[in-house]
């Protein structure tokens, strides 16, 4: 579970699994996320970087199919890193 702005998840080798978007992101399943955006939720399916059920008056923008930029994963980021 991660909460707070720029929520999202990678998956073990880094990649970004859920864009990190979102006030609070918590694991349903496998393959399935609930996801809240300003006070709203949202179930996401990662694999196929879709929603499958949206609460009305979800944002649209962060709505939209996640669509990867580029081919690359995203680089994980240290916390503590000097």
């Amino acid at each position: 579970m991660a909460t707070g702005d720029g929520a999202g998840a990678i998956d073990a080798n880094g990649a970004e699994r859920v864009p990190f978007l979102y006030s609070k992101v918590v694991p349903v399943s496998k393959d399935l996320v609930s996801v809240e955006k300003d006070g709203r939720l949202a179930y996401f399916k990662p694999s196929a970087s879709k929603f499958i059920w949206k609460e009305e008056g979800f944002d649209a923008l962060s709505a939209a199919p996640y669509q990867r930029s580029s081919g690359h994963a995203r680089k994980r980021r240290s916390c503590c890193t000097p």
